[in-house]
């Protein structure tokens, strides 16, 4: 895991770390670009970038993808450079952008192969599938029809699966958790204490920030700066899903704002469950399906030959 935060490389002055940002440097169009840890440390780059509907079409996002599988070849992960890779968009954008960002993506990444799909549907694959890309039981034991809530940065996105099949009308995005970062911030300047938007989202983990050499509590600050999102959430969740919730086997909320949220909805729809490892649920989800194509596809070859 490491941040998705780009920025364009600097010169480093010191060996010690002039090596560490080789690690996490690649250069895109002739430009080099640091990514993770290192574009958070060297950049003042803060996490609004994102924000843009257009930003999986620019040079930044091409950066952290091709970062992504330096990381993964770096670490001694096999076939990094023919591998499928499966991607995702905001559900509001999916079924105008998945043509072009596989083309894009493919360009920068010949050999493998790329897959788009909607966030939201990482979490019911979740359930699909078992790790190793065979279909599991789940499903059978829990029922196939959910509505799922996927709540990530910057954005939160819906859809809802009956029967095992994706409802075209459900899909749909709303804000994301930078609306409670960006709360946050306005409450704790009441207080004096000034924060970029990257320091806020940390801040939702353990509740505290460090302030000139102490340690602050934050929490109430936190507590108060989710209701709105909360609330702006379960309104469109209901437009999109609120036909079928009565049905549904359940909502699952997945992505990293999940736990501070779930409660909101489950007041409003009891039979709201939270994916285990929520944070990774959509990542976990998109791997299973990953590696049953990858059965599929020896399946028919074995089958051609």
């Amino acid at each position: 895991m490491f941040p998705s935060i780009v920025a364009p490389a600097i010169e480093i002055s010191t060996d010690s770390e002039r090596s560490k940002a080789a690690l996490d440097t690649v250069v895109v169009n002739g430009k080099s670009y640091f990514f993770g840890e290192t574009a958070a440390i060297q950049s003042r780059v803060d996490l609004d970038s994102g924000m843009r509907d257009d930003w999986v079409f620019t040079d930044e996002h091409r950066a952290l993808f091709l970062g992504a599988i330096k990381r993964l070849k770096n670490r001694g992960v096999e076939r990094t450079e023919n591998a499928i890779v499966v991607v995702g968009l905001p559900g509001k954008h999916y079924s105008n952008q998945r043509g072009a960002l596989k083309d894009d993506l493919s360009k920068i990444y010949p050999e493998g192969q790329i897959i788009v799909l909607p966030q939201p549907l990482g979490p019911f694959q979740l359930m699909q599938f078992q790790s190793n890309g065979l279909e599991s039981d789940e499903l059978q034991r829990r029922g196939n029809s959910w509505g799922i809530i996927e709540i990530g940065q910057y954005t939160t996105d819906f859809c809802v699966v009956l029967n095992g099949r994706i409802v075209e009308r459900c899909f749909g995005s709303s804000n994301g958790m930078t609306v409670v970062a960006e709360n946050l911030q306005k409450l704790l300047a009441k207080r004096g204490i000034s924060i970029g938007l990257e320091e806020a989202s940390r801040a939702f983990v353990n509740r505290q920030i460090k302030h000139f050499g102490q340690v602050e509590d934050i929490g109430d600050e936190i507590d108060q700066s989710i209701p709105a999102l909360a609330e702006d959430i379960r309104v469109k969740a209901n437009a999109l899903m609120g036909e079928h919730a009565r049905s549904l086997d359940g909502i699952l909320l997945a992505g990293g704002g999940a736990p501070l949220i779930f409660e909101h909805i489950r007041s409003h729809w009891p039979h709201a469950k939270l994916c285990d490892d929520s944070r990774f649920a959509v990542a976990e989800g998109f791997s299973r399906f990953g590696a049953g194509f990858q059965l599929h596809k020896q399946n028919q070859t074995v089958k051609a030959a």
